[in-house]
């Protein structure tokens, strides 16, 4: 308690942010090391009675999958279990057990301390996205490091919102404002690569028991994403609802129905056409109540300019997603759009441009962009080279503005927040 009363709320946030970075990495090194050290392996067979040349999963710490030990074979992490095959939950062992010291013994040996951090850092780089490469490297994984990627993501929503509230609210120097301002730009990107690494398709059991679990007010499994209203982000947020599923649905449409607000629309929206174009089955009831809601909303004359083309949009690209796909494409091609010049889903096209933006067409360019979102498996929403995602913060403080700052209704080209 005394922590929470002289530890300011950011530098508190921060420290819990390392804090789940370090179970992250200590979970994932003793993963490594399980799968590089030989040794390592005899002696967790000794423990479990279990001989060479038989089958062993094992569990180093609570995770929703195992490793699995078979002779002559590389080491692999498998979700689901075979019957008849010993199992051994290192995590069940009592603290003062031998196995532990080996264990730890074993990360210094083969160096998986070093190699857990460095691949983890890309994920915190103040500076550069993650490579497709690394990404790839650590979704491999996620089923040992989701559940405190998840909680990390937390966290870390916490802060930027923070630090978004001084630089709304409180008076800074220029110095100080640019600072705070790439500070805000870093820890969202940040966030985007957790939720990415939270949002394997296989944690869907355990994030629709989460997302059930409590009532939503102002919180979505895509809100926290999909309101900073940049193209990349919201890929990241629309990865989230879709791997949280058809469990979510009817939460998203009651957000849709109860919506007081276009941008909160926006985000039921993004959420019911991810899941809707990830499950086909559901896509045509999905439809059903887009356009029931969507009677009444549009309505609503003071949003007309952004409610109508985000309905329209959604809808259309929950019928056709194909032809939308299509109008997405001719976007990513098209250098003659003065405004969308050469958008892309990687790159710092995704990093600037508005997902609320409405197309020459009248389209809302988010919505169109779901089916390309959808389809990319998470190695091609990153860039193959190391790649900047850092903007001048002049232009961040333009994108902050976009979509913090207060405008009146009638500027049907604005959200509020």
């Amino acid at each position: 308690m005394l922590r929470r009363a002289t530890v300011p709320p950011s530098e508190e946030m921060r420290d819990g942010m390392s804090a789940y970075l370090d179970e992250m990495s200590m979970r994932l090194a003793l993963c490594l090391a399980l799968e590089r050290d030989r040794e390592l392996q005899f002696a967790i067979r000794r423990a479990a009675h279990c001989e060479e040349s038989a089958a062993l999963y094992v569990m180093p710490s609570p995770s929703r999958a195992w490793l699995l030990l078979e002779e002559n074979r590389p080491v692999r992490l498998v979700e689901n279990t075979r019957a008849g095959i010993r199992q051994f939950a290192m995590n069940e062992l009592e603290p003062s057990n031998d196995l532990w010291g080996q264990m730890f013994s074993s990360i210094a040996r083969v160096g998986a301390d070093e190699r857990a951090w460095k691949m983890l850092a890309p994920i915190f780089n103040s500076g550069a996205s993650p490579t497709a490469a690394q990404m790839t490297a650590l979704i491999k994984w996620a089923p040992v490091l989701e559940v405190f990627a998840y909680q990390c993501f937390v966290t870390a929503t916490m802060l930027v919102d923070n630090i978004r509230r001084r630089l709304l609210t409180e008076p800074l120097s220029d110095a100080d404002r640019d600072g705070t301002l790439v500070e805000y730009w870093t820890t969202l990107h940040t966030m985007g690569h957790l939720l990415t690494i939270a949002s394997n398709p296989s944690a869907r059991t355990w994030l629709a028991n989460m997302g059930s679990a409590f009532a939503w007010k102002e919180w979505t499994p895509s809100f926290v994403l999909s309101r900073e209203r940049t193209l990349w982000l919201m890929a990241a947020a629309a990865k989230s609802a879709v791997a949280f599923g058809e469990s979510v649905v009817d939460r998203y449409l009651r957000k849709l129905s109860r919506s007081d607000h276009p941008l909160k629309s926006f985000d039921a929206l993004l959420g019911l056409v991810a899941i809707g174009l990830d499950r086909p089955d559901t896509a045509k009831a999905i439809t059903t109540e887009i356009e029931f809601i969507g009677v009444s909303k549009v309505r609503d004359r003071s949003w007309i300019n952004l409610l109508d083309p985000m309905f329209r949009s959604a809808i259309e690209t929950l019928k056709e997603p194909q032809l939308a796909e299509k109008r997405f494409d001719r976007l990513t091609r098209a250098a003659a759009v003065a405004k969308l010049a050469h958008p892309r889903l990687l790159g710092l096209d995704a990093l600037r441009l508005d997902s609320t933006e409405i197309t020459a067409d009248g389209r809302t360019l988010g919505l169109i962009a779901l089916p390309s979102i959808v389809r990319s498996q998470v190695p091609e929403l990153y860039p193959r080279q190391t790649n900047s995602l850092l903007l001048r913060p002049r232009d961040i403080s333009f994108i902050l503005e976009r979509a913090w700052a207060a405008a009146p209704p009638e500027d049907g080209r604005r959200v509020l927040h």
